[in-house]
């Protein structure tokens, strides 16, 4: 009888035992996952402070006027070209707070437009010229005017006619791609949208050089250019439409 309530007991004290090992190792563990989260934290933190130290040592301090986290790799020389134009100007890092959807309207508004004004080849548009010359109309206000590289201010409609003609003439087959951030959008008067376009050569057939295509973008061969495009908020229609364009630089 005393034997059996010791064993009794004993299964008793060694449940116990059990009992506050599993707890003491559950503990335990959850100390570890959440150190193991903190270090990962510190480094994350860490890895954004040294991108972020990088930039600043090496790029000019027009970076300090975005709102670039290094969360996205984006090109340093992207912030070296200064944003100001007038008082107006509202940099980047106080305008996203408040205005992140119209940012990225902005930035797929630059994107298209480039894209579809100046990278459809001459197969595309010679499918039918009216439609290109409709999409790049678009873009702009009905009344818009655009001043060329050699002064001369055109319509829309005679900027993509210029453009098709050229293009079916020439044979004038390239690819475009025009890569930007959010933290590359500011106001000054417009809202401007800054970013990298490539450009793909894959074939033309040139005697001239294209008004209707800004000067330092060649067609000829492959490069990469600085462009930023103006907008302004749109009269009988909700976004933006484009109201100048411009190439700030040719990396290559």
């Amino acid at each position: 009888m005393r034997r059996n309530r010791r064993n009794r007991k004993l299964k008793i004290i060694l449940t116990a035992i059990g009992i506050s090992a599993a707890a003491i190792a559950i503990t335990v563990f959850a100390v570890l996952r959440i150190d193991a989260h903190r270090k990962r934290s510190r480094e994350a933190e860490e890895k954004q402070l040294s991108v972020m130290e990088e930039y600043e040592n090496n790029v000019s301090g027009y970076i300090k006027e975005t709102s670039y986290d290094g969360s996205e790799p984006v090109n340093k020389i992207l912030f070296s070209i200064p944003f100001q134009k007038t008082d107006a100007y509202i940099p980047n890092r106080d305008l996203i707070t408040d205005h992140r959807d119209e940012i990225l309207l902005a930035e797929n508004m630059a994107e298209a437009f480039l894209n579809d004004t100046f990278g459809s080849g001459y197969r595309k548009i010679s499918e039918n010229p009216q439609v290109f010359r409709e999409n790049v109309e678009s873009y702009f206000d009905a009344d818009a005017r655009i001043t060329l590289d050699n002064g001369e201010s055109v319509t829309p409609a005679a900027l993509a006619d210029g453009i098709a003609s050229y293009y079916i003439a020439n044979h004038v087959q390239t690819e475009m791609d025009f890569d930007t951030a959010s933290c590359l959008v500011y106001r000054d008067g417009y809202t401007y949208v800054r970013g990298e376009l490539s450009v793909t050569s894959f074939h033309i057939v040139q005697a001239e050089h294209c008004k209707y295509i800004p000067e330092e973008i060649s067609l000829s061969d492959d490069g990469k250019y600085i462009v930023e495009v103006a907008l302004k908020n749109a009269e009988n229609k909700t976004g933006y439409v484009v109201t100048g364009y411009t190439v700030l630089l040719r990396e290559n």
